[in-house]
């Protein structure tokens, strides 16, 4: 239990996290669930957590003090329970979760934590392998993301967005299974595109979250005179390519074959 790292937000309560050696951050699912307003915590994990092919149960202390076995997800499933929610602080949440406690984590590089009978040496020791290991993480994870980025700033428009059939193209790489079609739909059932046919604008959120902008396609003026209005459409920020990636970029994070996403 020593590796559970526990996060308090005033608005959103109590989140425990855990981190394993490989730098994978998982989540209390119980935790989450509750801070997203879900009455039927156990329900909606059931219903929209998918697990990715693996599921993480950790030791923790309940409001007894007796140590249970709880659920903890991955981000993939942490970004479901946000979609879902009917909670209008949800954006908020993930702003804190993404903004603060990942980044927090993965500053520190884990939770040094003190075993019965450490002298001040040995603790010191422990802390200065934790941090050689998230120095040696965060290398492989730049030299990871300097083609990446290197390839978004050729991607990206003068103004900094693109369209979202050139961001599919440039995750596909990542992810053989990814479609534009699909991709569409899960933009609209997880709130960042408006439903509908035709023109597909952000939504509030999307435009919030500062992942999309709107754009409107040029009036067209026929012969006789009539006009066509220009749609509106979505673009796609830095911000959002990076959302995208993180969604859509491989290794399982995403699965079409439901309705639940």
């Amino acid at each position: 239990m020593s590796d559970i790292q526990i996060f308090d937000n005033p608005a959103f309560g109590q989140v425990r996290t855990h981190e394993d050696e490989r730098g994978v951050v998982t989540f209390c699912a119980k935790d989450v669930a509750a801070a997203l307003g879900y009455k039927r915590t156990t329900d909606a994990i059931k219903q929209h957590c998918r697990s990715d092919g693996a599921v993480f149960y950790r030791p923790i202390l309940d409001q007894r003090g007796r140590i249970q076995n709880a659920r903890f997800i991955t981000e993939p499933d942490l970004y479901r329970l946000i979609a879902h929610s009917k909670l209008h602080s949800a954006q908020l949440f993930e702003a804190w979760v993404f903004g603060e406690v990942l980044p927090s984590i993965r500053r520190h590089g884990g939770y040094v934590g003190a075993a019965p009978g450490e002298t001040d040496e040995q603790i010191l020791a422990r802390a200065l392998v934790v941090a050689n290991a998230a120095i040696e993480r965060s290398r492989s994870e730049l030299e990871e993301l300097r083609p990446r980025a290197a390839l978004g700033d050729a991607l990206m428009g003068s103004d900094g967005t693109c369209c979202i059939r050139e961001a599919v193209r440039y995750i596909a790489p990542m992810n053989a299974e990814i479609r534009l079609r699909d991709v569409m739909e899960d933009l609209k059932a997880c709130g960042m595109l408006c439903k509908g046919q035709g023109s597909t604008p952000p939504t509030r959120a999307g435009i919030d979250t500062g992942r999309f902008v709107q754009r409107t396609a040029p009036d067209v003026v026929h012969q006789d005179g009539w006009v066509t209005r220009g749609r509106a459409y979505a673009h796609v920020t830095r911000k959002g390519i990076a959302w995208m990636i993180q969604r859509y970029g491989g290794q399982g994070v995403i699965d079409f074959g439901g309705d639940d996403l």
